[in-house]
C-alpha cells in the first residue's frame, strides 16, 4: 500500500499485523527479563509516544514510565548536540530501558 505525505510517496513496508505480533514479543521478552524488576521506561518524546503505548498495553509486569522530551534537529538538519528536558532523578539504581522510535544521528545521550 502506498500513502502520499506532503507530496512524498511511502510505501507500507510492514504491516500492522506485523508490527503488532512485533511488539508483543518485544514486551513479553523485556516484561521476562524485567520481572519483579520494577523498570522504569523513559519515552522519548515526542516520537515514540504511540510505540510506548502499544508497547506498555502488551507489557505485563509491574513498571513505572516518565517521559523525557529532547532534540538533536533543527528543522531536517541535525544540530550535533540533544537538548533535553530534566530526567527525573528516579532513574539512579533502577533498572531504565528507553524507548525511542528512532536512533539516526550517532548522538549518545548520558543519563
Amino acid at each position: 500500500m502506498e500513502y502520499i505525505i506532503n507530496g512524498k510517496t511511502f510505501t507500507e513496508y510492514i504491516s500492522r499485523k506485523e508490527l503488532d505480533d512485533i511488539i508483543k514479543a518485544l514486551a513479553e521478552k523485556i516484561g521476562h527479563k524485567m520481572s519483579g524488576k520494577n523498570p522504569l521506561f523513559l519515552v522519548m518524546l515526542n516520537g515514540a509516544f504511540i510505540f510506548a503505548a502499544d508497547f506498555l498495553r502488551n507489557l505485563n509486569t509491574p513498571c513505572e514510565t516518565v517521559f523525557v522530551k529532547y532534540s538533536s534537529y533543527s528543522g531536517m538538519q541535525t544540530t550535533g548536540h540533544i537538548e533535553t528536558s530534566a530526567i527525573p532523578g528516579v532513574v539512579k539504581g533502577r533498572h531504565v530501558v528507553i524507548l525511542e522510535d528512532i536512533v539516526d544521528s550517532g548522538l549518545t545521550m548520558k543519563i
